[in-house]
């Protein structure tokens, strides 16, 4: 539901995490004129939305882009939903879900997008 906070754990390449940025947060903030007007096609209700995901995955980074030949992409269109004074959408490497209070970054709220590289 739109304006809801997520963590996803366990996330491998981080597909699910920006479906439910989709969801949560609405449009990505734009870096182009271009991508703008072709977002303004599409139905949507919420240019920048209030949601916030925590996307997490148990691999580092460059085991990732090693796996997934498609993981840079998806990690670019998760930045999309942050910038400036928001940051919508965060993203944390070598999160362990049965270990949630060592692993997962205490810096969740603060400034940033990428931690425990």
């Amino acid at each position: 539901q739109r304006g809801m906070s997520v963590l996803t754990v366990g996330d491998g390449d981080f597909t699910f995490a920006l479906a439910v940025a989709r969801i949560v947060v609405g449009r990505p903030r734009h870096h182009d004129v271009s991508e703008m007007k072709e977002s303004m096609k599409r139905p949507e209700t919420n240019d920048e939305g209030c949601g916030f995901v925590m996307a997490t995955s148990y691999e580092d980074t460059d085991t990732l882009h090693r796996v997934y030949p498609d993981f840079e992409a998806t990690l670019q269109s998760l930045r999309t939903f942050s910038g400036g004074k928001n940051n919508h959408v965060k993203v944390g490497y070598k999160v362990d879900a049965t270990k949630l209070q060592s692993t997962l970054p205490k810096n969740v709220f603060a400034a940033g997008e990428a931690v425990n590289k």
